[in-house]
């Protein structure tokens, strides 16, 4: 779960599905064609929406559903996890969901965020009302209490979960998923937001010592903790590459807002393990977070505030940059998330 910054709006509307109605939706919520999923607010409507990896041919997802921030791919591609909604203190949902509706997987739960598929999309871990749930989003059956803790990440091996615990300064701990669990990374600092790399070698995550938050990375086994960002500004949303051999987060600079898109300079940096060096990618006077790697990870989708928020794509070698056609109407577009090479 990182904290990857995104604008949001409430939008007073309906939830069409089962749950809301006993009368059927006016349509089912099927996902059409488009390898980016992000997050759109045309006058003022949250939706998640989908387009082209051409950045053109954007169709809504949802409709009316107020959702939150960057939606969450299943690793087939096939659907999405969404966070909403604004008025509703938090609630996930499933798109398609069982017979092809969008499905409420939170239960009765309260302020549900950060949903996490397994590695072979059978269940969902997720946070809400500070503990760990796992979740079959198929079955229709309540969510499971695993443990308390927040930000919940799989290992690649679907056999265990790291989070970060609760209290004055949180540590990064590890459970399997029968409850089994200890420390991985602890001490007085303020430890958060887990994530593996993809080849499960190393976990990145944010630590934050007096005014300052910076990027980490640590071995899998809890060994060589060690800084990669070391940046002036406070650094959050690490994303891995692909290939494990980078990380990209945001750099808030120069006193740029860490929680709303456009207040100040924040730069895209990239840490590259080959090279051991630390790299700004945007190198911009304007306001760039939510990193995403296409599955290749040739291109790095991420939000740029110039007027309205909008997807740019980059490619990562050349530096060459182009802005994504995303909503046409009067909007804000963020939070992409690109699907899983597996879905093709």
């Amino acid at each position: 779960m990182s904290l990857s910054a995104c604008v949001t709006y409430q939008a007073p509307s309906s939830i069409p599905t089962r749950e809301a109605s006993s009368d059927p939706p006016d349509r089912a919520q099927v996902l059409p064609e488009g390898d980016i999923a992000f997050h759109s607010d045309p006058y003022g409507a949250d939706d998640t929406y989908l387009m082209g990896g051409d950045g053109k041919k954007s169709v809504a997802v949802t409709e009316g559903m107020e959702t939150i921030a960057a939606p969450f791919w299943s690793p087939d591609g096939m659907h999405l996890a969404i966070e909403c909604c604004t008025q509703a203190q938090g609630q996930l949902y499933v798109i398609p969901g069982r017979d092809e509706w969008a499905e409420k997987v939170s239960g009765e739960l309260q302020d549900a965020r950060g949903p996490a598929w397994s590695p072979d999309g059978e269940l969902l871990a997720f946070s809400a009302e500070r503990s760990i749930y796992l979740v079959d989003p198929f079955s229709g059956e309540a969510p499971t209490r695993l443990g308390p803790g927040a930000g919940p990440t799989w290992d690649p091996s679907g056999k265990r979960i790291v989070y970060f615990s609760l209290g004055r300064d949180p540590d990064i701990e590890i459970t399997t998923l029968d409850g089994t669990r200890r420390t991985l990374v602890g001490g007085p600092t303020h430890d958060h937001s887990p994530e593996f790399a993809p080849d499960g070698s190393k976990l990145a995550f944010i630590r934050e010592t007096g005014d300052r938050s910076d990027v980490f990375v640590v071995d899998a086994d809890g060994t060589n903790v060690r800084n990669i960002s070391k940046s002036s500004g406070p650094d959050e949303a690490a994303v891995w590459s692909p290939d494990s051999s980078r990380v990209a987060f945001v750099s808030f600079l120069h006193g740029a807002d860490e929680f709303m898109i456009g207040d100040g300079d924040a730069e895209i940096f990239v840490f590259d393990f080959d090279e051991e060096r630390l790299i700004n990618l945007t190198k911009s006077p304007m306001w760039e977070g939510d990193p995403a790697w296409s599955p290749d990870g040739k291109t790095l989708l991420f939000t740029r505030r110039h007027g309205p928020a909008r997807i740019w794509a980059m490619d990562v070698v050349s530096g060459e940059q182009h802005k994504l056609a995303g909503v046409p109407d009067i909007a804000n577009d963020c939070c992409a998330a690109w699907r899983p090479a597996s879905s093709s």
